[in-house]
């Protein structure tokens, strides 16, 4: 048995207790005060399902306090948009470890609207040695957990919390994996090539993820992954992002352009601005149809964010951002915590 692999079972071993050890204590610790958080911290489903005749569609974000109602806004544009005499949205929420309980009943208020459940999992402070994301946060790394998290699942979405969903994604679910790990969008893949001399055949981004659980368990991609990242994270500039894209390659699939589109404000624009950056994936037409109607949008390439009072976009026009803008607040408005929102975010 070579020392790698026993480093790599050590470190799975590790960083299993603890998150099992961490929900645990905050299962005692709130048993006695609120029986509602102690149903709230459960690795296996709550039993919910079985009041519904309908499809799950199984959904993961990663939070911390300072994207609580990004978060909130973006499952009320999945929930408002879900065909819910057909699907369950079963959101799964990974916390960070210094997450305030008391939020929680934010995303609880949900349930008052939409059938919809929510579990909740709190994620140990063991990154200390990782390098952190330009927010100062860690839960960009949250995300390698998911396939040791969902054992019992076959797949998963995962989504960052600025995203807006447009419409119904039930289908998204459908998308055949074929002979890949992963799903995602395109992105460049230039910096990587030139400074690591590491030439992946998809490069994606990580905003919008479908996650083939049950392929990667097989091939202990999960223990692989962890395990490079841990050892990498300081070297590459999207430490999270290079890690999937190295580690998964070349079994890297792409999804429907619609899904997890970044903005753009026309063709035209994709042309000037994007194209060159890309491997041409996708035909003309399916991105025209992607920009007119999105199907789950990632809210980048403005700034500052479209939630903020000042935003504007990269590629020297306010229109995009302002018709976004206008479509975050208007999911934003349908929760019960639209004044809080406009107060701690239109600034």
């Amino acid at each position: 048995m070579n020392n790698n692999f026993i480093l790599k079972f050590i470190l799975i071993i590790c960083i299993i207790s603890l998150i099992f050890f961490n929900n645990s204590s905050n299962i005692k610790k709130n048993k006695k005060n609120n029986k509602n958080v102690y149903e709230m911290f459960l690795y296996k489903e709550d039993g919910k399902k079985n009041l519904y005749n309908k499809t799950l569609l199984y959904i993961c974000m990663a939070l911390d306090d300072n994207v609580i109602y990004q978060t909130l806004t973006s499952m009320t544009s999945a929930l408002e948009n879900n065909n819910n005499e057909k699907n369950i949205l079963v959101y799964n929420l990974l916390l960070s470890h210094d997450f305030n309980k008391e939020n929680i009943q934010i995303f609880e208020s949900l349930k008052k609207n939409y059938p919809v459940i929510i579990h909740y999992y709190i994620i140990p402070n063991i990154f200390g040695s990782f390098k952190k994301w330009k927010q100062k946060t860690y839960c960009h790394y949250y995300k390698l957990f998911i396939p040791i998290l969902f054992p019992y699942l076959e797949k998963i979405l995962y989504l960052d919390s600025d995203t807006l969903i447009f419409k119904d994604f039930s289908e998204l679910f459908n998308v055949d994996f074929k002979h890949n790990y992963i799903l995602g969008s395109q992105a460049t893949n230039k910096y990587i090539i030139k400074k690591f001399k590491i030439n992946v055949k998809v490069y994606i981004n990580v905003g919008v993820l479908l996650f083939n659980i049950k392929k990667i368990r097989k091939h202990n991609k999960d223990i692989e992954l962890l395990y490079f990242t841990m050892k990498n994270s300081k070297k590459y500039k999207y430490p999270e992002q290079d890690s999937l894209n190295i580690i998964f390659n070349p079994n890297i699939g792409l999804l429907p352009y619609k899904y997890g589109i970044r903005i753009i404000e026309s063709l035209e624009t994709y042309k000037k601005h994007l194209e060159p950056l890309y491997i041409k994936k996708y035909s003309i037409n399916e991105i025209k149809n992607a920009i007119l109607k999105p199907a789950i949008l990632h809210l980048t390439y403005c700034n500052p964010k479209v939630w903020k009072r000042k935003t504007k976009s990269l590629f020297q026009k306010d229109t995009i951002c302002k018709k976004y803008q206008k479509k975050f607040y208007f999911y934003a408005k349908k929760t019960k915590y639209y004044s809080e929102i406009i107060k701690k975010l239109y600034i």
